[in-house]
């Protein structure tokens, strides 16, 4: 007790170094509550320690997905550039995330639990942040209800987030949107020079954490450029000035905005359509903010029946916010300025909402903290502008409904993390028992990467770099190498001559099936071939094979290759390789196969085969490898 109340202590003296107003001021409106004050203080510590408890017991030094694409720049393969800074990951661009990722690499030694680590200590900064605002805002008094801040911050619904090192991306532009919203709360009438300074930096950051942080910005740019307008309108000295440099950095922000969509190119295989549907599933993304318990979640269950009726409920409070907001823009005209403020991080929150409605599933877990700021914001509303009744019953509610959550989320976050640990450490185990890369790639490649070159370069990089358990990686055996006459068995929306698909379908609708002679165990499928569309992008290659006893082709003996990530920038040259004509594939299948049907593109093209060809084990060994690439189907415990 004696720690936590010396904890308490040097947090009070940090709040009144932040803040405008002498202590003895603050403390004079209201009675100070020290039991609250406890009471805030030991959950924030609780949540911020099991956080971090989460990420020991399931963050893996092995990278997935996303994580991979650091792996050649961290191993000094490729060479930092301002040219790969800028070059973009999928749709992002994201430099300061890169930035970060390097930093802290450099400072431990490559190790891809380390950016977990970070993303537990900014989360829990910007939620210690939260409730000293929350503080200030009653005039030194800490509430029982600020325990939300932490609850909803901290818990471990982020599972997907908190032990995916990549994921620095999501935490970078969430810590800046709360600090941008932090800023308004506190900027009262008009903005003062330092919150106008650091406002208009975190907006011209944003843009930097890729697209999740472009989206937010034109109305906080157009509420920016109002606020500067308001001050310079006054005619003193001194707001002038402040209105002057907010003009500025408005005007930054929105040129680096602009900036950003020059030679930005859409990603292959990601197709955003705005309709109805987009509605819905930007609702699913703003509920999915206090986490996944809220719709029953669970990585074994499907989500409850039942989830448009919290959807409803999200909808009707945030619309009771704006509310508020616009009745106290139009009847406080001392508050318009902050009330405005609020109305548009609320727009721009719900810029990234549609944004993800158009293109994305609203059940994805990974969406839970980019969401975080809107409930944040929509505490802070009803803190100002309510009524005390209203104000405290909205908190409570708030408070509430994350408590009841806690176990949910928690539920949630033991069942992914043991689901992510168990896989990769059974990849780690695999790996010093000396099974072949080709096996691990193919037998992790839901928990990896799923597309195997990626794997293939890069794993190999790793092992050179010492990292982790990487030093016990095995080459790959010798292959023989069999050439499938590119014969088509038969074609779908799709012409062939001499070679050469042309597609007419759309939609992954055209096909090109191959059939073997017989049937015959095969390692791998290696695909050669150029390709052109009329957008001038990269294909979306997807690839079935079957045995001769199977009537469907089924989804789990699938790969695919597009232009994902960072590996796409490589491929075309942007990281030095000279830019080829010719594109190879190599996918491990580990089964024996008969039919192979190829899917060249989601748009219409033309496709050009220049080789296909199976890598199958050498003749004395094929028993074996059969034997052991079976292995390959159990389940790690």
């Amino acid at each position: 007790m004696i720690r936590v109340i010396k904890f308490i202590n040097i947090v009070e003296l940090f709040d009144k170094a932040v803040t405008d107003e002498p202590a003895g001021r603050q403390n004079s409106h209201s009675s100070y509550s020290p039991l609250a004050a406890i009471f805030v203080w030991i959950v924030w510590m609780a949540m911020f320690v099991a956080a971090l408890g989460f990420v020991e017991r399931y963050g893996s030094n092995v990278p997935s997905w996303d994580g991979w694409d650091m792996v050649p720049t961290l191993t000094g393969n490729q060479p930092v550039t301002t040219e790969w800074l800028w070059s973009q990951h999928n749709e992002h661009r994201v430099p300061l995330p890169r930035l970060i990722l390097l930093g802290l690499h450099r400072l431990t030694g490559i190790n891809f639990r380390t950016p977990m680590f970070f993303n537990v200590f900014i989360t829990g900064a910007l939620a210690l942040a939260m409730i000293l605002v929350a503080k200030r805002l009653r005039g030194g008094r800490i509430s029982y209800t600020d325990a939300f801040f932490p609850l909803i911050f901290l818990n471990w619904g982020q599972a997907a987030n908190l032990i995916w090192g990549w994921q620095v991306q999501f935490y970078a532009s969430m810590a800046l949107s709360g600090m941008v919203l932090l800023f308004i709360v506190l900027s009262g009438p008009r903005h003062r020079l330092r919150y106008t300074f650091l406002l208009g930096i975190c907006l011209i950051l944003l843009p930097l954490c890729g697209a999740n942080g472009l989206v937010l910005m034109p109305p906080l740019v157009l509420w920016l450029g109002y606020s500067a307008i308001l001050n310079i309108r006054t005619g003193e000295p001194k707001a002038k000035r402040n209105g002057l440099l907010a003009m500025g950095l408005a005007m930054s922000a929105l040129l680096l905005t602009i900036f950003y969509l020059i030679g930005w190119e859409t990603v292959p295989h990601q197709i955003f359509r705005f309709s109805i549907w987009s509605i819905s599933t930007a609702a699913k993304t703003l509920t999915m903010g206090l986490g996944p318990g809220v719709f029953g979640l669970d990585i074994r269950l499907l989500p409850m029946a039942i989830w448009p009726i919290p959807c409803l409920a999200v909808f009707c409070f945030l619309l009771c916010s704006v509310v508020i907001l616009l009745m106290a823009a139009r009847s406080r005209p001392q508050e318009r300025h902050r009330a405005l403020g609020l109305l548009s991080f609320l727009a721009a929150m719900g810029c990234l909402a549609l944004s993800l409605g158009s293109g994305r599933n609203g059940f994805e877990t990974r969406y839970v903290t980019l969401n975080l700021p809107i409930w944040c914001c929509g505490y802070f509303i009803w803190s100002i502008y309510a009524t005390p009744k209203w104000n405290i019953s909205a908190r409570m509610f708030l408070l509430a409904v994350t408590i009841v959550m806690v176990w949910p989320n928690t539920r949630f976050g033991i069942n992914y993390g043991n689901d992510i640990r168990s896989h990769l450490a059974g990849f780690e185990s695999d790996m010093a028992a000396g099974v072949p890369s080709y096996r691990l790639a193919f037998r992790y490649r839901e928990y990896l990467h799923p597309h195997h070159d990626i794997l293939n370069e890069y794993m190999p990089m790793l092992r050179q770099a010492g990292v982790g358990s990487f030093h016990f990686l095995r080459e790959n055996p010798a292959f023989r190498e069999v050439k499938v006459p590119l014969v088509p068995q038969s074609l779908k929306q799709v012409r062939w001559e001499s070679g050469t698909a042309y597609m007419t379908g759309n939609e992954a609708q055209s096909y090109i099936l191959f059939s073997l002679p017989k049937a015959e165990y095969v390692c791998g499928i290696r695909l050669k071939y150029t390709h052109w569309n009329e957008s001038n992008t990269l294909p979306y290659v997807l690839v079935y094979w079957k045995d001769e006893d199977q009537k469907e082709f089924a989804k789990d003996r699938s790969g695919n290759y597009s232009a994902t990530g960072d590996y796409g920038n490589w491929v075309r040259g942007t990281w030095g390789k000279t830019k080829e004509s010719e594109s190879t594939f190599t996918l491990w299948v580990c089964d024996t196969v008969k039919d192979i049907r190829i899917h060249p593109d989601v748009r219409p093209g033309v496709f050009k085969i220049s080789e296909l060809v199976l890598l199958v084990p050498q003749i004395d060994k094929i028993n074996e490898t059969k034997k052991s690439d079976r292995v390959s189907y159990r389940t790690p415990g």
